[in-house]
């Protein structure tokens, strides 16, 4: 038997081959890095993030305060979804990363994941659609930063609670979201 024949075939499969992309070069396959566009030259952990030091973000609590009790005013943390979807998009994955080290940072504290949808498909469909939003973003903070189950709760507000318009696609795209609320005590 002729050896062309296995030497065409072993070529052939070899220009098929396929290489992740790093586009932002930090050793993480853009697949995998929950925070592209990583500053070149900086060391990052397995997830693509920094090791830098997480700059202070200030939640606000289910009381209404803000927490830590020190910072200067809560902010509104969210992650964003897709119409009609619970699928994390990746781009979303910097902000969990943050809400991992503030968790790791405050190891007391308990969250809430509050999920939301916009108004597209009424409450049959963004009620269930709201609390699938928030599992997700629960099971990726347990999978994938170690967080601990116990520390986080989950909610599916449905679109009763919007923070833009639904006219338009900005503001619908706004109200698909999880939202990060401190658990008084």
């Amino acid at each position: 038997m002729s050896k062309w024949p296995l030497a065409l075939l072993l070529f052939s499969c070899a220009h098929n081959v396929f290489a992740w992309s790093d586009t932002d070069i930090d050793g993480v396959p853009d697949l995998k890095d929950a925070c592209p566009g990583t500053p070149k030259g900086l060391a990052v952990l397995a997830n693509g993030c920094t090791k830098e030091p997480l700059s202070q973000l200030c939640l606000p609590t289910d009381s209404g305060s803000k927490y830590p009790s020190d910072c200067a005013a809560a902010a509104r943390v969210a992650v964003h979804f897709l119409t009609g979807s619970a699928q994390l998009p990746q781009n979303q994955w910097a902000t969990l990363a943050d809400i991992a080290r503030f968790l790791k940072t405050y190891p007391d504290t308990h969250m809430l994941l509050a999920g939301h949808a916009d108004t597209q498909g009424g409450d049959k469909i963004n009620l269930p659609l709201s609390l699938a939003r928030a599992e997700t973003v629960k099971q990726v903070l347990i999978a994938d930063y170690d967080v601990g189950a116990e520390r986080l709760m989950v909610s599916g507000e449905g679109s009763s609670m919007p923070v833009a318009s639904n006219l338009d696609n900005k503001g619908k795209y706004l109200n698909r979201r999880v939202e990060f609320v401190i658990k008084s005590n």
